[in-house]
């Protein structure tokens, strides 16, 4: 399990050995080295990917020596819809079937949901006009998008990286322990308490997400959930020890830390943010 800034344990009600066997990889951003290097180097029983892969070639010609040795899922990011060729080198992908989002795969007895994408305000942003979406599905959507805005026929491309309800909907009555996110929960400054709220739903205490570049932990007091957030390019095990840091800031995490004191209505809970690529975790600066 992950450590807290009080030197105790983030209460994740799975077993943490086989959290030691999971890993999770932050926005890669086209670099895949950290990712390779850390299913290489310890052959995890499985890798979950967070999204905003920028890729310049497929990407299981990019993951391969990952998937050569490891069970490899992955969710999509805002920044995988950016041009067309990022969004087909990911979706026309070798592994377009990994694809996790609105998904559970069960790896041993570890049950893990996904949830790509992130809010787009002209569809739903729950933080504006009183958490009301715009339209809940994508067929209501697309019904008010002229031709001529049409992607091959279908929603537009930054469309295709939005949260709609139906997404929220179709898992909210799944059973899951971990959730997988692109976007961050409500102990992030830039996060959401409907995936609080959706996580706990499914009966998951462990929130993983990417999108925000900084690795990072906070231990809910008054619900029973932990939150990890996975850094730029690097991976992580389902305890929250560090296995790659990545493009590691540390003026990211004090930057972090000060925000989250500040943070109006975030939940009640403890901080950490790792000082150096190992499992103890340093004290929240």
């Amino acid at each position: 399990m992950a450590r807290r800034q009080d030197g105790g344990q983030c209460e994740v009600a799975v077993d943490p050995e086989l959290l030691k066997t999971v890993f999770f990889a932050g926005d890669p951003h086209g670099d895949f080295s950290g990712l390779n290097h850390a299913a290489l180097s310890h052959r995890p029983r499985a890798m979950f990917m967070l999204g905003d892969f920028e890729l310049e070639a497929s990407l299981d010609d990019m993951v391969h020596e990952a998937a050569a040795v490891t069970d490899l899922w992955w969710i999509h990011g805002n920044h995988d819809v950016t041009r067309a060729h990022h969004y087909d080198y990911l979706f026309g992908s070798g592994l377009a079937h990994r694809c996790l989002s609105g998904g559970v795969v069960t790896i041993d007895n570890l049950r893990v949901a996904g949830l790509g994408g992130h809010f787009l305000g002209r569809i739903w942003h729950p933080l504006r006009d009183e958490g009301r979406p715009r339209y809940r599905t994508r067929e209501e959507y697309l019904a008010t998008v002229p031709m001529q805005e049409r992607w091959n026929g279908g929603l537009p491309r930054k469309a295709r990286a939005a949260i709609f309800p139906e997404d929220v909907e179709a898992l909210w009555h799944q059973r899951a322990d971990v959730l997988i996110t692109h976007e961050a929960p409500s102990c992030h400054p830039h996060g959401f308490r409907i995936i609080d709220d959706l996580a706990e739903a499914m009966g998951a205490t462990l929130i993983v997400h990417g999108h925000h570049h900084v690795t990072y932990g906070v231990t809910y007091r008054e619900r029973p959930l932990t939150a990890l957030g996975v850094g730029l390019g690097a991976v992580i095990d389902g305890r929250g020890c560090v296995i790659v840091e990545g493009g590691f800031d540390p003026e990211a995490g004090v930057e972090l830390a000060a925000e989250y004191r500040q943070l109006r209505d975030r939940p009640s809970g403890e901080l950490w943010i790792p000082e150096s690529p190992e499992c103890s975790a340093g004290k929240t600066p």
